[in-house]
């Protein structure tokens, strides 16, 4: 995501802005099949690598994702995974 502002002098310059994760957080929250997790899953991966998450927070998110593909059938399990990568995320910004 690109924004674009202007200086005192009418210049305009482009400033890099964190990558918001809601379309991906909200596809992970409703989908209970295993086609459509990993799906979702995937795209989360992705865009996290492409916005340079750290490596540890990297290696959480990965942990949680599997426990929530783990946990498909379980809605406390799965959804307490959610929770965290929520959080995980938010230190990202």
């Amino acid at each position: 995501k690109i924004s674009f502002s202007t200086t005192n002098q009418g210049i305009k310059t482009r400033k890099r802005t964190k990558y918001e994760y809601n379309y991906e957080l909200e596809k992970l929250s409703g989908s209970r099949n295993y086609t459509e997790f990993e799906m979702y899953k995937s795209f989360l991966i992705s865009h996290c690598e492409d916005n340079n998450l750290s490596k540890k927070l990297m290696v959480q998110l990965k942990m949680e994702l599997e426990h929530m593909n783990m946990h498909l059938n379980d809605e406390l399990e799965y959804y307490s995974a959610y929770k965290y990568i929520c959080k995980i995320l938010k230190q990202d910004r």
